[in-house]
């Protein structure tokens, strides 16, 4: 299932980071740590960058969803 384009504001507005499982269950371990490591930034555009990685590079170049595989 493809993310959509249009949901930029949607995305920015979502703290948790549920647009991902929206797109893909299997992003539940990254949006699980992007909703506990957002909380220690104050940058308000934090958010917006953190969503365009998951859909620009997770997404859209079909990488594992695991954080372990792609951080290790």
């Amino acid at each position: 299932m493809a993310m959509r384009k249009g949901s930029k504001t949607m995305r920015g507005k979502d703290p948790e980071f549920r647009f991902l499982l929206n797109s893909d269950p299997a992003f539940e371990e990254w949006r699980a740590l992007a909703a506990e490591w957002v909380t220690t930034k104050k940058a308000a555009k934090t958010k917006e960058a953190l969503a365009r990685f998951f859909v620009r590079y997770l997404h859209n170049l079909r990488l594992d969803k695991s954080p372990r595989v792609l951080l290790n």
